[in-house]
């Protein structure tokens, strides 16, 4: 094989999901059936992969997915930290014992993903290390390698919301590693080597990191849950909703029947059953309508004025992702977007500081929106002030009461800035 030569391989994904038996139990309602509400993991590190059944040997099958990519091998630099060693050490066992990686036995040619494994620093919520790969080796693979992939357009937060209209009893499901319950062909193996101190490994399923995992990973779900009423899923997540106790129990037991004849694994830790209102999308949910999450919202609070460009940009970029919930953002935020104009010269005043903290009260005082429902009266009230745009989306939800769906802002254009008021007003 010339290696000046550039040639290409293909990754063959089918897809394996599957439930498994959940010591602990869930809580659920009476009527959902015995078989579906013991098929659960509440064991975080218990994958699609089991003794009892060899991967990839599903009950349904998902139509398999390619992936192209240019060959190109990488190599990283050793760890040589005694407690990283052992760390991995550790992972790697557990990985080959679940059947999620083995030991690489390829020739060297047919080599064309090189990487130590490494841990991050962090520890997340449910206090295990995450597993990844070298970062500038995973980089190189998803840019440098030409990974193809057939687009899937993915529903977006709007649309999924504007489901909900009338829910009143929510359950979200999650999956257990999302990525690691979809398993690697034989050919795609060789592509995800990584190299140890006591070995070359491959990995039997999905890496995490590869640009169309999001989108791979989607199409299954959705395949597995097409025809289902009342389901929204957003890659691992799963919402169940309905209007009534009856409603979201019959939705939930259909969709934990699918799922089961899907072999999908759940993470019962992560999952929550039967609530008024739940975390989803990064927004709570809830028979009341959507507001911004807390933990969230306490963060900005807590956050120290900016003290230079870097910071400013993070700190817009967190508020606007509640722009929805602000009337006026843009009017708000005016006095701190001038930082970043270009050949600005760097002064944090009383007029950036009087706008920082108008933000964080306008966000701590945020509305709860209600859920948009086309078969309500809706209007749209605009305005416009010297440099800035804004509208709101109302519903009417009784005699002479409108609430709120949507706050939408933006500042003008140097150009806009210089129409009549009236100009202003139509644009809006």
């Amino acid at each position: 094989m010339d290696k000046n030569r550039p040639e290409e391989a293909s990754i063959i994904l089918t897809t394996f999901l599957r439930i498994e038996n959940n010591p602990r139990g869930i809580r659920a309602k009476k009527n959902l059936t015995t078989e579906n509400a013991a098929k659960w993991t509440a064991n975080p590190n218990v994958r699609g992969v089991s003794d009892q059944r060899t991967p990839g040997n599903s009950a349904q099958q998902v139509s398999p997915s390619v992936i192209t990519v240019q060959k190109k091998e990488h190599w990283a630099k050793a760890c040589r930290s005694q407690a990283s060693q052992q760390l991995r050490k550790k992972q790697v066992n557990e990985l080959t014992s679940r059947q999620e990686t083995e030991e690489e036995s390829s020739s060297e040619e047919d080599v064309y993903f090189l990487g130590e494994v490494v841990h991050l620093d962090t520890i997340n919520k449910s206090g295990h290390k995450p597993w990844t790969a070298d970062k500038k080796i995973s980089q190189s693979l998803i840019s440098s390698c030409n990974v193809k992939t057939i687009p899937y357009q993915q529903p977006t937060t709007d649309t999924t919301f504007a489901n909900l209209a009338g829910a009143r009893y929510f359950t979200k499901l999650d999956a257990n590693s999302g990525f690691w319950q979809i398993k690697l062909s034989e050919r795609s193996k060789p592509l995800t080597t990584f190299i140890t101190p006591w070995g070359r490994y491959c990995l039997n399923v999905f890496p995490f990191g590869i640009s169309s995992g999001s989108e791979k990973f989607q199409k299954c779900m959705c395949q597995i849950l097409e025809g289902l009423y009342g389901v929204e899923c957003n890659i691992d997540d799963v919402l169940v909703h309905g209007a009534t106790q009856e409603e979201h129990d019959r939705r939930l037991e259909a969709v934990l029947q699918r799922l089961g004849n899907a072999n999908v694994t759940l993470n019962a830790e992560k999952c929550v059953f039967n609530v008024s209102s739940v975390k989803f999308l990064g927004q709570i949910v809830g028979a009341d309508g959507i507001k911004p999450d807390p933990e969230k919202i306490q963060a900005i609070r807590e956050m120290p004025h900016p003290t230079n460009l870097h910071e400013v940009r993070s700190f817009l970029g967190m508020v606007n992702q509640f722009s929805k919930f602000t009337t006026n953002l843009a009017d708000l935020t005016k006095p701190i977007r001038e930082l970043l104009v270009k050949n600005t010269a760097w002064t944090w005043g009383p007029p950036q500081q009087d706008a920082f903290d108008k933000i964080k009260k306008a966000l701590t005082s945020a509305p709860t929106l209600t859920l948009y429902d086309p078969n309500k009266a809706t209007k749209i009230a605009a305005d416009a002030s010297s440099y800035g745009l804004g509208a709101v989306v109302l519903q009417e939800e009784g005699p002479d009461t409108w609430k709120p769906v949507s706050f939408i802002s933006r500042s003008m254009t140097t150009t806009e800035a210089r129409y009549a008021q009236i100009e202003k007003e139509a644009l809006a």
